[in-house]
């Protein structure tokens, strides 16, 4: 199941670089199923491009989760994520991005203090203790500027 799930993002990564075809959400599909038994109130997907969004509402529909996913077409770079939440998982964000310090900044800000990150490329965050390879939690309220809708 990890091999797959590993081969479907290495195909959406190729399908979001090149503007041909549907796109899948690999990643909403997960944790659609990792989140099974928490029966979580809200999950919300942000994303710069609108396509990215049109596939995660897809796999919404198709899992029968539709009420359950909130859609924001944020550049994260340059704007402050409209929500806070107690888990933020940021794949393929934060490498989209022309100011990849500021997309970070914009994600961890996102992040309840005690809450959880989850991204791929950073080696350290700051106000946050790291759990596992990407996995982080917020120990420390972080000033970073960003502001409004939380």
């Amino acid at each position: 199941q990890r091999f797959w799930g590993t081969i479907a993002r290495v195909g959406d990564t190729i399908g979001r670089a090149l503007p041909v075809g549907p796109l899948s959400c690999p990643e909403l599909h997960e944790i659609f199923m990792l989140s099974r038994g928490l029966d979580p109130v809200r999950i919300h997907v942000v994303d710069i491009e609108l396509r990215v969004l049109a596939a995660a509402q897809r796999e919404a529909r198709q899992t029968g989760n539709e009420g359950l996913v909130m859609y924001h077409l944020v550049d994260v770079a340059t704007q402050p994520l409209p929500i806070t939440a107690d888990i933020v998982i940021a794949y393929q964000v934060v490498e989209r991005t022309t100011n990849k310090a500021a997309a970070l900044a914009t994600i961890a800000a996102a992040v309840r203090l005690g809450g959880f990150l989850s991204v791929m490329t950073p080696d350290s965050v700051e106000g946050f203790e790291k759990l596992d390879r990407s996995l982080w939690q917020r120990t420390a309220a972080v000033e970073t500027g960003c502001r409004g809708g939380k």
